[in-house]
């Protein structure tokens, strides 16, 4: 059997072009990886300033405030603190609770669910921030 030239080249490419595919895929997997651990640093660093602006809402008003909400409006002489409340990197709202012990801020994550932080401790699968 006589294998012709044309039949050789149409081998190398198709060898040439699954190897292009899976290196495509392989790049890509890795990029939506990068973008992923940006949106989680970026949520992470905007909880931590979020937080900063509540233990200075605490201090000039003696208390933890209610809302993120009430970091926007003028309390007496003081405030507003935030123009708006800022949307983590999904675009979902960031979750505040607060007591006698301190707060906690934080995202869901790209899930958009909450997997149970508290004012204790941040959840895994949840990135915030806690403070006192």
């Amino acid at each position: 059997m006589k294998i012709t030239k044309q039949a050789f080249f149409s081998t190398e490419l198709a060898i040439t072009i699954a190897v292009a595919i899976v290196l495509f895929i392989g790049i890509a997997y890795k990029g939506s990886e990068a973008l992923q651990d940006g949106r989680t640093s970026k949520a992470t660093a905007s909880a931590a300033s979020i937080g900063a602006v509540i233990s200075e809402y605490k201090m000039e008003i003696g208390a933890y405030p209610e809302s993120l909400d009430k970091l926007t409006v003028k309390n007496g002489s003081y405030g507003p603190w935030l123009s708006s409340i800022p949307r983590d990197p999904w675009g979902h709202a960031y979750i505040y609770q607060y007591s006698d012990d301190g707060y906690v801020i934080y995202s869901c994550g790209k899930s958009g669910y909450s997997h149970g932080s508290t004012v204790s401790a941040i959840s895994k699968g949840d990135i915030g921030f806690t403070g006192r």
